[in-house]
């Protein structure tokens, strides 16, 4: 999957000094990028969240609801096997086809703990496994 980067000296970032990305990166919200010639960034996990608190996102009944269509369809890698104590793989691409939700928001919802973060207190601890190139959903996934 390819990410988006932001590219420093677009238009829709002439206000901003050029200080901004390095003091956004140093707070670990964006890396750089960098092609020759052109300097890009990118969203961590935790800009990306950030930036879902920041716009009003994560409190939104929509983010709700995808994070509950999301968290059922990681259940269903484990149903059934909860007593086998290995982690479950999937793709992003199964996970998008069995929810209907896009996957950018699937693999940056999973890759920034947004699950744990709207429902506080439960372990929904999937992860990106990026050896394995797949999502990982321990057995543990649901408990609290």
């Amino acid at each position: 999957m390819q990410a988006h980067v932001f590219v420093a000296n677009s238009p829709d970032f002439a206000d901003l000094l050029p200080t901004t990305w390095s003091e956004l990166s140093d707070q670990g919200l964006v890396v750089p990028r960098h092609v020759i010639g052109q300097a890009q960034w990118q969203l961590t996990p935790t800009g990306w969240l950030e930036g879902i608190r920041l716009s009003g996102t994560l409190e939104s009944d929509e983010c709700r609801e995808r994070c509950i269509i999301l968290i059922k369809a990681l259940k269903a890698v484990i149903d059934g096997q909860r007593d086998v104590p290995l982690d479950r793989s999937v793709d992003h691409w199964s996970l998008a086809a069995a929810t209907s939700l896009p996957m950018g928001w699937i693999f940056n919802a999973i890759r920034s703990e947004l699950l744990s973060v709207v429902f506080p207190g439960r372990r929904l601890n999937a992860y990106w496994d990026s050896g394995g190139r797949s999502f990982r959903v321990p057995p543990t996934f649901g408990m609290t």
